[in-house]
């Protein structure tokens, strides 16, 4: 039940780091990623950014475990902790490791990559709304719906 909050960046306000001799380049849009801030406070411990790939770019994070860690990809083939993936598909990995190893199989393949700590609720999501309950997220319609999120400021 907390304010709702959305943040619109442009390329430029994202900070990005390169590694691998150039051949990754990581832009952090929240948490923190190979000591670059991202450029989100997120409401929540979660890490997220767009990973482009040169062919052959390897990438290795430590990823604390209790972490689940989530890779989609975007455009390419990568082989993410020795699973192969290809655009649109989505890779998910249990919070048991400590280690995010990628690596790149076709130039310029794009991943977004993003990890985050346990949340230990149910979580119920529709739309724009996350709740803990389907009873929550039909309330989150019916008051957006009545106009208690606020109105557009110009």
């Amino acid at each position: 039940m907390t304010d709702p909050r959305c943040i619109g960046l442009q390329q430029p306000e994202i900070p990005a780091v390169t590694l691998d001799e150039e051949r990754v380049t990581i832009h952090a849009v929240s948490g923190e990623w190979a000591g670059t801030a991202g450029a989100v406070q997120p409401l929540t411990d979660m890490a997220l950014a767009t990973v482009n790939f040169r062919q052959d770019g390897h990438l290795r994070l430590p990823i604390a475990a209790g972490r689940t860690i989530f890779c989609y990809v975007i455009r390419g083939r990568v082989r993410v902790n020795g699973q192969e993936a290809e655009a649109r598909q989505l890779l998910e990995f249990n919070p048991d490791g400590n280690e995010l190893e990628a690596q790149a199989l076709t130039d310029d393949a794009v991943l977004l990559l993003g990890h985050a700590a346990l949340f230990g609720e149910p979580i119920v999501a529709a739309g724009p709304f996350v709740m803990n309950s389907e009873a929550e997220i039909r309330q989150a319609y019916q008051d957006y719906q009545a106009g208690l999120f606020g109105t557009w400021i110009e």
